[in-house]
């Protein structure tokens, strides 16, 4: 690697900020409930959720759960523009934020099956497009108003109108009775379960919103949680308080816990080593390194449902990217186990498509674009850029992300390509891929995704809407991604995930995919069951079964 890249990858690293997709319109909610009716539950093609509420995992750790204290915890700088609306959270550190108050209807497991949570049950009735949802009962929001189906359906309907992108595939939703919600779908998407155990899962109290306005929820989150929101000051702490009322009796076990913001990675790694926080979130390798020699051991988690890379003008046909063999050269011309190795460390796998191995939809018949400089100096040759051609590479402000740009264009010199950098505020970048601006050139993409990489490619790759409307979307490929939302199994799912991998990469090269990254969680060796990076669904935790042996 030349000395100047070596320079660039001196730069501290910083972690990403998690990025997601949502609809920006406000919709006017109703507060009249639908006609209560009496249906037959519909036959089910999938097995039948169980009822049965998952034991407490307090078993996990020696020792009986203890009551009391504070736990305080750091993540990402930027705290997202909203807590209590989730219509409006901001990816995976709004999630992470507002978990201690807003809770979602499913949960997944440690290997990502999904468990009953607010909902106690679910059918999948394939054939009628429907997933009919038992509420649980008996459950309260911080407010004193009752969660029930019609609060559900509420929260549904006013995602479905603010156009959330998890929820453009639902056609209708009503309450059948008080506990009992119907969600009747477009097509047939076998995304939409996975999604209500995620942030477009989490319930708010429609009262809180009704009541008091959008901008007063956004900052107040009010759901069942195990905590009750209390205070925010923005960019600097938001506080829950032990909620006496919650539906898991004996639980919490904390009195408090304390978000607070350190923008710089090195002093948070030392606000732990001192005493100061018990638990630190997504750090980079030199912090792991500092934090593991003063004798802590780091959780590790794969962050699944997409890779990190960078995405072509490729639709753009006056673009030299709209050249499969230019799009290629640019593949070949970057040796990804050096890339990863020098920005992440131990916190990256360098990938040749959009999931690492060992995911379900992992194919190993994809060949990928080895690192192979002579190659892409032949096919930049055949495509007519045998004296290369200039180009713009687009980053945001963030270090991590521009240690990867300089990177990247130390590696395109190489071979020809002249990349113009260009660092941007994190607002425009997301205007680009996400408004249906677009760019000329590469754009950086580190999605915050799902974990279900099908969800991932429909909601950011398919084309037809606003996000990455400058990457090609071919007819054949938009067709996988398609039936693999209609996939009414999971065996077809998955050889559907497959053979989009193979398309995505080997036929189309749509994007330069680099690397996925696992997610670290650092904690107090007295703090236990936090369920922080427990699970696949990495933005998840149980901040109810949390204790301190102290």
């Amino acid at each position: 690697m030349k000395k100047g890249i070596f320079l660039i990858l001196a730069v501290i690293l910083v972690a990403a900020l998690a990025l997601t997709a949502c609809g920006e319109e406000t919709p006017t909610a109703t507060t009249t409930a639908p006609a209560m009716t009496t249906t037959t539950a519909p036959k089910t093609t999938t097995p039948a959720a169980t009822t049965t509420k998952p034991a407490a995992t307090t078993t996990a750790t020696a020792g009986q759960p203890k009551y009391g204290g504070t736990m305080r915890i750091s993540r990402f700088t930027s705290e997202g523009v909203s807590l209590g609306d989730p219509l409006n959270h901001r990816g995976m550190n709004s999630w992470y934020m507002a978990g201690p108050a807003l809770e979602t209807l499913l949960r997944a497991d440690a290997s990502g099956v999904l468990v009953p949570w607010l909902a106690t049950a679910w059918k999948e009735d394939v054939a009628n497009k429907t997933i009919t949802l038992t509420i649980r009962q008996g459950v309260k929001f911080h407010d004193g108003t009752p969660l029930n189906a019609e609060a559900v359906r509420w929260n549904m309907q006013y995602r479905m109108d603010g156009k959330m992108a998890a929820y453009t595939s639902f056609a209708a939703v009503k309450s059948i009775d008080t506990n009992t919600v119907q969600i009747t779908l477009k097509n047939w998407d076998s995304t939409v379960i996975n999604n209500l155990a995620s942030g477009p899962g989490m319930i708010i109290s429609p009262e809180n919103y009704l009541n008091n306005g959008a901008a007063y929820a956004a900052d107040h989150p009010v759901g069942t949680g195990p905590f009750i929101f209390k205070e925010w000051k923005k960019n600097s702490l938001v506080v829950y308080e032990k909620n006496p009322s919650y539906w898991q009796t004996g639980k919490p076990y904390l009195n408090r816990i304390e978000w607070i913001t350190i923008p710089d990675m090195n002093t948070k790694a030392m606000s732990l080593i001192s005493g100061e926080l018990e638990t630190i979130i997504t750090v980079d390798q030199p912090q792991i390194t500092t934090v593991k020699n003063a004798g802590f051991t780091p959780i590790y988690q794969n962050i699944s449902g997409g890779a990190d890379g960078y995405v072509f003008s490729s639709a753009i046909a006056s673009s030299p990217w709209a050249d499969l063999k230019v799009r290629q050269a640019a593949n070949y011309a970057v040796n990804r186990d050096e890339y990863v190795k020098a920005i992440f460390g131990d916190l990256g796998t360098a990938v040749n498509q959009m999931v690492p191995k060992g995911n379900w939809a992992y194919n190993p018949d994809v060949v990928g674009y080895p690192y192979n400089v002579d190659k892409a100096k032949q096919l930049l040759a055949e495509a007519g850029y045998s004296a290369g051609f200039s180009t713009i590479l687009i980053g945001s402000q963030d270090a991590t992300m521009n240690k990867r740009v300089l990177a990247l264009q130390d590696y395109f010199k190489k071979v020809g390509i002249n990349a113009e950098v260009k660092i941007t505020a994190d607002a425009v970048v997301r205007e680009m891929t996400t408004t249906g601006i677009g760019w000329e050139g590469v754009i950086i993409n580190s999605l915050g995704q799902s974990t279900d990489v099908i969800d991932t490619m429909n909601r950011f790759y398919k084309g037809g809407g606003q996000t990455f409307v400058s990457m090609l979307t071919p007819p054949d490929y938009v067709k996988l991604i398609t039936d693999a939302v209609a996939a009414p199994d999971f065996a077809t799912k998955q050889k559907l995930a497959q053979a989009l991998m193979k398309s995505f990469v080997d036929t189309y090269c749509l994007q330069l995919l680099l690397d996925t990254r696992l997610d670290v969680a650092v904690e107090q060796k007295y703090v236990k069951n936090s369920g922080f990076l427990k699970s696949l669904n990495t933005q998840m935790w149980t901040p109810e079964e949390c204790w301190l042996d102290k």
